[in-house]
């Protein structure tokens, strides 16, 4: 980290170098896994030492050891499930690594081995989970981001050389929550206490602490239990919440407001289990749609499609404690929605009931179309008439 603040030629010599090792000592890693991990004295050394070299500033270096990562703890996963398929294995799920319920205790000694890995190195994996959290890529479903200059801005195109890092490091991050769900819970919620308090504090508010933070947490969506991911999500959603009402200032608003829709719109296994919070998510979506903050409508129409896409059954049957089906309840409010969305927008936010609609039986689709489109027919008839009846170049002008 120190040699950020070097002079010139210094830093690039320590870039470069740092580049160097971090190729050498991943390569001879990735080749003679097996040999050192026989010699658990000099190979906890060696990881904790690339652990330090991906914690510096350099992109391709950071590249370079995310790229080891990934696959060290898809080694470790991988020769974990295999040992427990094994015929001695009891069956378990999948997502349950950490010793949970289902492990047999009469397993052999290579899942024990196999296990002891684990333990070996998991101060060693605590640390990667912290340095791969605090420099989270930004996912392609994001639409704004911190210029050079701090300022929030609309993200004009998509990085490709950004979203490829994102999936080898959300690919890592995956990994890495199945071998311990316990600490990644426990480290995301506690960096995001962290933000919510710097609100009182002197400390100064880093926009793209909270990003990254936020964009990890959606990334590992499924890869803990349904019952942990549910409580850990409840509170992730209950500190954004927070975080946007104290933050003052459109742009701190739509950095949290942005992370919100990230967040929700990865866990669609939670929104399809609770009804209540899947509504609220979308009335605020709907709120988010009159935001004016370059980047803001574009994410909440974008996040209403995903959420259409994945829990679209949820719309079109009428819920516990509901008179009506929610599809048939938003033809009320349809133009109030839209009303300040541009046109681009306003045809992804009609995709999304689009989808909404799929799922509806086939003899109550039509009736459901000509709801949704109410507004638009009724427009049409409008200006039809007063075209029949005024000066058509007016009347084309006026609408």
């Amino acid at each position: 980290q120190a040699c950020a603040s070097l002079a010139g030629p210094q830093r690039i010599f320590w870039e470069i170098f740092h580049n160097q090792i971090a190729l050498l000592l991943t390569g001879f890693l990735k080749h003679n896994m097996a040999a050192m991990e026989a010699q658990q004295a000099y190979m906890v050394p060696a990881l904790n030492y690339l652990v330090r070299i991906t914690m510096a500033p350099n992109e391709e270096t950071f590249k370079i050891c995310v790229e080891f990562w990934q696959t060290f703890s898809a080694r470790i996963f991988l020769e974990i499930q295999q040992r427990k398929a094994q015929p001695a294995a009891t069956p378990t799920s999948p997502l349950l690594l950490d010793g949970s319920p289902g492990l047999a205790p009469s397993l052999d000694g290579g899942l024990a081995a196999a296990q002891a890995k684990i333990k070996a190195y998991s101060p060693v994996l605590v640390e990667v989970r912290k340095v791969l959290i605090s420099k989270m890529a930004k996912p392609p479903e994001v639409t704004i981001k911190e210029n050079e200059e701090g300022h929030i801005v609309r993200a004009e195109e998509e990085d490709t050389d950004e979203i490829a890092l994102y999936k080898m490091i959300r690919e890592a991050l995956i990994y890495l929550t199945h071998l311990d769900p316990q600490n990644m819970e426990n480290i995301m919620l506690q960096r995001l206490s962290q933000e919510c308090l710097t609100e009182n504090t002197s400390e100064h508010w880093s926009p793209t602490l909270l990003n990254r933070l936020c964009w990890a947490i959606g990334s590992i969506s499924g890869a803990m239990h349904e019952g942990n991911e549910k409580r850990f999500l409840v509170s992730v959603i209950k500190d954004l919440l927070s975080l946007c009402e104290m933050k003052r200032g459109k742009e701190n608003k739509a950095v949290v407001a942005s992370n919100i829709m990230y967040v929700v719109g990865q866990y669609p296994r939670f929104l399809r289990a609770h009804w209540k919070f899947l509504k609220t998510v979308i009335f605020k979506l709907f709120e988010f749609m009159h935001e004016t903050f370059p980047g803001v409508q574009e994410m909440a129409v974008d996040t209403f499609l995903k959420i259409c896409q994945k829990c679209k059954r949820k719309f079109v049957t009428v819920q516990q404690g509901e008179q009506v089906a929610f599809v048939e309840e938003m033809v009320s409010h349809i133009g109030q929605d839209i009303s300040e969305l541009e046109h681009l927008h306003v045809c992804t936010y009609f995709e999304a009931v689009g989808y909404m609609i799929s799922a509806a039986p086939s003899e109550g689709k039509p009736r459901l179309v000509m709801q949704i489109m109410q507004l638009f027919n009724e427009r049409w008839s409008t200006l039809l008439q007063k075209l029949s009846t005024g000066d058509p170049l007016q009347c084309l002008q006026d609408s």
